[in-house]
């Protein structure tokens, strides 16, 4: 290991965690050392995107909960955001508060937040404009124009 990599380090302060299997560390552990599954069939998709329609959905996490719980200090923005997107940022909230960091006090520059995700369900409905925004005369989409036409008209935040 050279010096400039021993000198790069990481720390992690917090750990915000939203899961099928329970919302936050203790819930998480506690279904996790139990046995207990999050993955289940997709009931609140109409055309759920995987086989059998099975998958791990963070049910407790809501559009009620969002506003009144986990992103009450962010109600203007929820509007704006996709469901991954006020998930992530419920989660990151839910880190910095484990860390018990006041965000006034530190070097905005050194630091992040890691998100990771696997299969992310969502309507399809919520492409169609900006697909069809998109499409040739003939009803044909073509992908040329998806930067200039197709992406502005996606949900400010989708992800």
């Amino acid at each position: 290991m050279s010096s400039a990599e021993r000198k790069r380090r990481v720390a992690i302060t917090g750990v915000g965690l939203f899961s099928p299997i329970g919302i936050g560390r203790d819930a998480f552990i506690e279904n996790l050392e139990a046995g207990r599954t999050g993955i289940r069939r997709a009931v609140d998709f109409e055309h759920p995107p995987t086989p059998g329609g099975l998958g791990g959905i963070v049910e407790e996490f809501s559009e009620e909960t969002a506003k009144k719980q986990y992103l009450k200090g962010q109600r203007k923005s929820i509007k704006v955001m996709c469901r991954e997107t006020q998930l992530g940022t419920a989660a990151a909230m839910q880190a910095i508060e484990d860390a018990g960091l006041d965000l006034s006090s530190i070097d905005h520059e050194r630091f992040g937040v890691e998100y990771g995700s696997n299969l992310m369900f969502f309507s399809p409905d919520s492409m169609a404009d900006s697909c069809g925004a998109c499409r040739n005369e003939a009803g044909e989409f073509e992908f040329s124009k998806w930067g200039s036409v197709g992406l502005g008209s996606m949900e400010p935040l989708w992800m």
